[in-house]
């Protein structure tokens, strides 16, 4: 991956989360195909966005 699909990744990655943080526990469920709690799904996906930065150094 290059150093720009890692930042597409990562725009995505932030506003997606951005956007199931303003949603309720079953629609966030809903739209992520996780059967966990909000919480656990957007520690998730900040881990995923931390091993991206990670990517860039």
């Amino acid at each position: 991956m290059n150093t720009e699909q890692i930042n597409e990744n990562l725009a995505f990655l932030h506003q997606y989360v951005k956007d199931l943080e303003e949603k309720d526990e079953k629609t966030v469920q809903l739209l992520t195909a996780f059967n966990k709690p909000k919480e656990w799904i957007i520690n998730y996906l900040f881990n995923l966005i931390s091993e991206h930065e990670a990517l860039l150094g």
